[in-house]
């Protein structure tokens, strides 16, 4: 675990900024959802507003994410098949 702490590059400010904004805006629409409802109703906008709200936000992570290559990818002389 350790091991993965060293190579993982924190987010710069805006995509951050972003990300959280992103969070809040998502929990914000899923408790507009449950105020504006009531019943059976309620549950059903409140599980898709929160599934979507929770997919935007991972989807924008991954793509905003730093890509760190893999070791084998970064050795000199070899290809992407592991052979020299």
């Amino acid at each position: 675990m350790h091991d993965l702490k060293d190579r993982e590059e924190p987010q710069s400010p805006k995509q951050r900024l972003i990300s959280r904004v992103l969070m809040l805006c998502g929990a914000g629409l899923t408790v507009l959802a449950a105020a504006l409802t009531s019943g059976t109703v309620r549950i059903v906008a409140v599980g898709l507003t929160a599934g979507v709200a929770v997919a935007v936000w991972a989807y924008y992570d991954y793509r905003t994410e730093r890509r760190v290559p893999r070791s084998d990818e970064a050795a000199p002389g070899r290809t992407r098949t592991g052979k020299p």
